[in-house]
């Protein structure tokens, strides 16, 4: 039993569902929130940071397309590049990677529900939203949210295209005047920044889902499509924002307009209909967790009740290869009923787990950054660099500097939003 085999199906996206996935996946609280990390720092710094960060993101992604078979999870390709070992630090970096972006999802909904008030409970807005995210452990493949995932990012652009005709028609006077940021500020918004490409762990589900055919154009040519809109949009919203609305102290623009706007009723529908496509893109976000959690079920199904009671399972799908009989044991036939029992029970712990941290912590902004320093740098920096360095062809030297500058930036940026986090309560 390979570690990252997995009981669900695969059902084949078109090219549309896998470009849209791959702009929700990435575009949405962290493109919300890079108006307040550009504000901590001057332009001249965070302009080169974001397309420097953009850039390393994009290539990073690139190796992984490169370097994973087809059909072989991210988990899979790390235990075949580093050994059992390492595909349990992939296993964890994308857990941990996953539930923090799920974790800033309650935090941010419950920012920007609470601004409508003028103020609030936020984790009475937490509470609400967690049957919702609940409802997600029953997806059983991204082809089933194929269809949210195409009116969530409909209804986003239009909510930017909004704030554009707002910051055109209604620019404020009060342009920023950057006064020079501390040590930690720049380690806040370079995690900012690195947390708003929240979709990198999404990439290797994505190519599976999409699969290789001839009728197709090439995953890569697809995600390369997919990441240049993202980064474009990225960038020219934030400074677009900061240009027509002044500096922003909120880790959400559209928390922030409310709150200084107070009743205009278009801002206030903006932000409504972005927390939805937040909650609806839930599931995506959780959908990486989920594979790993579905092939530790097997796994744990094969070791301790040996092979044959999971075969019947396995040769239902294609998609179960990699399963090896490497057990004599021959216990009672184990259904997919009671895997996915397991399974299930696990993923709502899980849920329930991001839902209790962001409840500790409703402080949107710093969840960001935390997010992004510590998970963000592991997944999309660290993890893609040492892979390609141990099973890849690509360039040894820059592979290293980029594992030695993700561990530093990582260790720096998320001592930076420990301490902020804790000078907050």
């Amino acid at each position: 039993m390979e570690q990252g085999d997995t009981i669900l199906p695969r059902v084949p996206l078109t090219t549309t569902g896998v470009f849209l996935h791959l702009l929700k996946s990435n575009i949405g609280p962290g493109c919300l929130s890079l108006p307040h990390a550009f504000s901590m720092i001057p332009y001249s710094t965070s302009i080169p940071v974001f397309i420097l960060i953009a850039l390393i993101t994009g290539f990073n992604s690139l190796k992984l397309d490169k370097l994973a078979l087809l059909g072989e999870s991210y988990s899979n390709l790390g235990l075949r590049v580093l050994g059992p070992r390492g595909g349990s630090v992939v296993n964890y970096s994308i857990a941990v990677q996953q539930l923090g972006v799920c974790t800033v999802y309650f935090s941010f909904v419950a920012d920007n529900v609470t601004k409508l008030w003028g103020g609030g409970n936020e984790r009475f807005v937490m509470t609400a939203m967690l049957p919702v995210c609940l409802m997600f452990v029953y997806v059983k493949s991204l082809k089933q949210i194929e269809k949210l995932s195409m009116v969530a990012t409909f209804l986003l652009f239009l909510c930017l295209g909004g704030l554009v005709v707002m910051g055109i028609v209604e620019p404020t006077e009060d342009q920023p005047d950057f006064v020079k940021p501390d040590f930690t500020q720049k380690a806040l918004a370079f995690s900012t920044i690195l947390y708003s490409f929240e979709g990198a762990c999404l990439v290797i589900p994505c190519r599976n889902g999409y699969g290789k055919h001839d009728d197709k154009p090439p995953f890569a040519t697809v995600y390369v499509a997919a990441i240049t809109v993202v980064s474009m949009t990225y960038l020219c919203f934030a400074v677009f924002c900061i240009y027509s609305f002044g500096p922003v102290d909120d880790g959400s623009i559209t928390a922030f307009l409310v709150e200084r706007d107070g009743s205009d009723v278009i801002i206030m529908l903006i932000n409504c209909t972005i927390a939805l496509t937040v909650v609806g893109s839930y599931g995506l976000q959780f959908w990486p967790v989920k594979e790993i959690v579905r092939a530790d079920s097997i796994t744990l199904a094969v070791r301790t009740e040996g092979y044959d009671a999971v075969k019947d399972i396995v040769e239902r799908d294609d998609s179960y290869s990699g399963l090896e009989d490497d057990d004599d044991g021959s216990a009672s036939s184990t259904s997919s009923g009671e895997i996915e029992d397991k399974a299930w029970k696990t993923e709502v712990a899980l849920i329930v787990t991001t839902f209790m941290i962001a409840m500790v912590v409703p402080n949107v902004g710093l969840m960001i950054s935390l997010a992004g320093s510590l998970a963000g740098t592991m997944s999309a920096v660290i993890l893609p660099s040492l892979l390609d360095l141990e099973g890849g062809d690509g360039n040894k030297i820059l592979n290293c500097i980029l594992i030695g500058t993700g561990i530093v930036f990582m260790i720096i940026g998320a001592g930076s939003s420990v301490a902020e986090i804790i000078s907050s309560f």
